[in-house]
C-alpha cells in the first residue's frame, strides 16, 4: 500500500493496477484508498485489464 500511495502521489494522472491472487474485501478497500484505479484479482482479472487498457488506448487515439 506505500507503493500506491508514493505512486499516486508524484503521478497523479496514471492509471495505478494492483493485481493479487488474494480476494480480501479489506485488501481492496485499503488499495482504493491508497489511490489504486484498477484492483485485479488473478488469474481471472487479466480479461479486464486488458479490456481497461483497450478503453485507455481507444480514449488516447493509441491504435494497437
Amino acid at each position: 500500500m506505500e507503493i500506491i500511495a508514493k505512486l499516486r502521489a508524484e503521478y497523479p494522472d496514471s492509471l495505478l493496477v494492483m493485481a493479487t491472487m488474494h480476494d480480501d474485501r479489506t485488501l481492496i478497500d485499503q488499495a482504493f484508498v491508497a489511490g489504486v484505479d484498477v484492483f485485479l484479482v488473478k488469474p481471472h482479472g487479466f480479461m479486464e485489464l486488458y479490456r481497461r487498457l483497450q478503453e485507455v488506448d481507444a480514449k488516447h487515439g493509441i491504435v494497437a
